[in-house]
This record gives structure tokens, sequence and C-alpha cells, in this order.
């Protein structure tokens, strides 16, 4: 693809295109930021096995994405030597006037040979709450201190919510004056009409119309936590509730997930759905959306969920009581608490008018505040005001 002078040139640079929202966001950014005036190139790895692969939603957009095969999320050395090596070539080759990275490993990679190769604008996402959940205290305190000096090249860290925000402002990882709060943004329009799809999930699952279903869309890793919504779901079945469980999504955690189940003698009560592209069938039948989360920056399936009109409980941990509006959108439980999990789940269940007035109040606020249009309208505007104080001409 031949550069245009005319434009400016954006490289965004993203460990893989694995299940969940981070892909999302990417992809829809180098479609939908103004091609006239911005030129964007989408470089990215592989995913592992387990993750799945959502390069579906790439194709027939037109989109310059490259694939460096041995980059990843995994460190692995002799991988990870070639994948700098091709991403500085890349670098060096396109010159662009923008670096955008997201996903730790790719901030860090890119940043870094960003300022090598005199890249004017850098600029990192953070997706979710990092120093959290995901590492040790000591991988957790190196991460920090990485993270500290790349903020010192950077012209910019975004943040998908105000809580990561405030989390990396504590850490002293960067200036608040640094940081910029851009929520995400989705395409709302497959849940606009759920109607055709009601019923097609349960008839799919032999599924009795009288039951109750209760989902988790998700990767199956170990911050999702769901073995705490198999035992929440346990204790409602001991209660009388007739519930069933849906697991939409695939991970490292599937096969201790399915002893759980086995355990609690819940396999005709529990459904491991796999990873799923028909989003919108899931959403029509459920009843509630559970999230229960070690740590959680901003929910994508319960973002869905509340688009859909479907209510959600879930902790109170990261982004989520911001997101549920610390309990005006949805029901909060107590972090690492099934009891709890499982009374908010049946307050909803033996108050169906609450639950759907959570839902109807869900709906109408995500479709406002996460609609795909703000979105590409404020990386817009981060990418003019830093282009302005730099003084680089957007004819590239």
């Amino acid at each position: 693809m031949r550069a245009d002078p005319q434009r400016v040139k954006i490289i965004r640079i993203f460990s893989r295109l694995c299940v969940g929202g981070p892909s999302i966001h990417v992809i829809s950014l180098n479609d939908l930021l103004d091609r006239k005036r911005f030129e964007s190139i989408l470089v990215t790895g592989t995913t592992e096995p387990e993750e799945g692969d959502m390069i579906y939603l790439a194709e027939g957009r037109n989109l310059d994405i490259r694939i460096i095969p041995e980059m990843g999320v995994r460190i692995k050395p002799c991988n990870d030597i070639i994948s700098t090596w091709k991403l500085w070539k890349i670098i060096r080759r396109e010159k662009p006037q923008i670096i955008h990275t997201h996903t730790a490993k790719a901030g860090f990679l890119g940043r870094l040979l960003g300022k090598m190769a005199g890249v004017p604008i850098l600029v990192h996402t953070m997706h979710g709450h990092a120093f959290r959940g995901y590492r040790n205290f000591y991988g957790s305190g190196f991460y920090k201190w990485i993270e500290r000096n790349l903020t010192k090249i950077s012209d910019s860290i975004v943040t998908v919510s105000e809580d990561v925000k405030r989390e990396i402002v504590e850490n002293r990882v960067a200036p608040p004056e640094k940081i910029r709060v851009i929520e995400l943004g989705f395409d709302f329009s497959p849940l606009d009409d759920l109607s055709p799809h009601r019923g097609a999930l349960r008839k799919e699952l032999g599924i009795d119309e009288t039951a109750i279903l209760l989902g988790a869309v998700s990767r199956l890793v170990p911050i999702k936590n769901l073995d705490m919504f198999i035992r929440a779901g346990k204790i409602m079945l001991e209660q009388g509730k007739n519930i069933k469980l849906i697991i939409a999504g695939d991970g490292e955690t599937k096969s201790a997930l399915e002893q759980t189940t086995r355990e609690g003698e819940m396999e005709s009560s529990v459904f491991f759905l796999g990873f799923r592209k028909d989003l919108p069938k899931i959403y029509a039948d459920l009843d509630i959306l559970v999230n229960c989360s070690h740590n959680e920056g901003t929910a994508v399936s319960a973002i869905e969920a509340m688009a859909a009109g479907v209510p959600v409980v879930a902790t109170q941990v990261g982004g989520m009581a911001d997101l549920l509006g610390y309990g005006k959108y949805g029901m909060l439980a107590e972090p690492e608490n099934t009891e709890d999990l499982a009374r908010k789940i049946t307050d909803l269940l033996d108050h169906p008018e609450k639950a759907g007035a959570f839902g109807a109040r869900a709906k109408e606020m995500v479709r406002n505040r996460y609609a795909l249009p703000r979105l590409i309208r404020d990386i817009d505007n981060l990418y003019i005001e830093l282009l302005d104080k730099k003084s680089i001409g957007r004819n590239g």
C-alpha cells in the first residue's frame, strides 16, 4: 500500500487479536478514523490456540494489517528477538508520525522502538487494571518500574475509565496531566432487535422456557474467576431455583471449571458453549449476565448485555462499580464472596420488576455513553491535539 503524503500515518501496535474488547477496539479505530486525514496500519501478532482469534472482524474492511507471526502475549526469547527486528523494520520503513500501542508487551516494544526511530508522537492505551490480579508482588513492582520509565517517553497515556486513571496515578506510574480518559465505544446495531433470536439458544441447548438463564461471556482465564459463578449457581440450585448457567468462551481454565461442575453434580445445569460469534442469539435469551472477576477494567460483555437490556450482577472490582453506576444500572456483589453473589442474583430472580428496571436504565445509558462515534471523535481529537502541540503539519 503506497503512502499518501497528505495523510498523517499511524502505526497501531497490538500483541494479538484474541477474543476480547481490546481487539474490537483496535479494529474499530483502524477502520473508522477519517481515512482522508489518517493512514492507519495495524501491526499485530498471533493468538494462542485457547484464546480465540478475532481477525474475522477485520474481513471486508480494507484494513492495512501487518501480522508478525512471532509476536504474541507470552515471553519467548527467540520469537521476541525476531518480532522486535520485524517491528523495527516496519517502523523504519513506514516513518509514522504517531505510534499508538495497546497492551503491555506491545506498549514496551512499540514505544521503545518508536523513540529509537525518532517517531514524533507516542501514545499508549491501558485497557484495564494492569497492576492487580495479573502478576505477583514482585512482577507487579517490576511492571510499574517499566511503565514509569516508558511514561517519560510517551506523549499521552490513554485509559478506558476514570478508575484505571486513578490506579495509574496512585501507583505513581504517570502524572494525571499526561493521562487522557477515553472510554470504549461499540457498534450496538446488532443488538437493536433481538426478537428474531429469542428462544433459539434455549432450543439449541434443550432448555425449558421456565428455566432462568444466567450467563457469563468471557475468556476462561484465572482473572475472570468463573469458578465463583459456578459455586454461586450451586447455592441457588440447592435453594430450589430453576436456573441454568451458560458460559460462552474458552481458555486455560476450562478443564478446572468442568471439574468444579462435576464435583458439584451440576452437569445438567451448566453449559459450556466455547467461543461464539452469534452473541445476539445469546443475549436474546439470557435473563441475567454475571461478571465475577478478581479484577476488571471495563467488561465488554457487561456493556453488550446492558445494551441488549439484560440486567447485570457483578463483583465490585476495577471499573465495574463505575460502569454500573454504583448500583443504579446493575447489582454489585462483594469481591470473592460467593454467598453475596448468590444473594444478589437471587434478589433479581425474586424481584423481576427490579431486574427489568435495571435493564431499561442500563440500556439507555450505555448506548449513549459507549457509542462508537463518540470513541472515534475522542481519539481524533487526541491525535490532532498532540500534532498541534508538536507543530506537526496535518498534511504529513
